[in-house]
């Protein structure tokens, strides 16, 4: 019976050390991003963060999957939030961290690059729209409130361009 006890045990921590101890929406994510499968695999890593909110490595998932698909405000929003987590949490290593701060201002760029290219456009409307959500994630840029102005004064708002 012993023998058997044993045994039991054994298969049991080497299934939990051959899977590792994440639960089945994260390996299912994972499994999906190996597949090319980004949609569903957000759809997994969200699952994951409604039944445990602190995940900070499903929270960077879902932002490398929304930086990839070029929305970045989105991005933006999730790496901010795995930041959050993980100083919470004190779970992952400095170098983790380094790289959420380096695709989280990578967000923010690549959302001013689009910016600045629909201005180069001269739609000055579409800059607008594009350079908004940089001064709502509270970025105090001087870039942003330049071409936020000059964008103002293109489009004849003298009133709103600020100078």
């Amino acid at each position: 019976m012993n023998i058997k006890k044993n045994t039991f045990a054994i298969v049991i921590i080497l299934l939990i050390a051959l899977t590792g101890c994440q639960s089945q929406y994260m390996r299912s994510g994972n499994i999906y991003l190996q597949h090319k499968q980004p949609t569903k695999a957000l759809h997994e890593f969200q699952m994951e963060l409604k039944t445990n909110p602190n995940n900070v490595e499903a929270t960077k998932k879902i932002a490398d999957i929304h930086f990839n698909n070029e929305e970045y405000l989105q991005s933006f929003n999730m790496y901010e939030k795995a930041l959050n987590i993980s100083k919470k949490t004190n779970v992952h290593n400095k170098k983790f961290i380094d790289e959420i701060k380096k695709f989280k201002e990578a967000s923010w760029v690549r959302i001013y690059k689009k910016a600045t290219t629909a201005f180069k456009n001269d739609d000055f409307d579409t800059a607008l729209k594009d350079i908004k959500p940089l001064e709502n994630l509270g970025l105090k840029l001087d870039k942003v409130y330049q071409l936020e102005s000059i964008i103002y004064l293109k489009k004849k708002n003298d009133d709103k361009a600020i100078i």
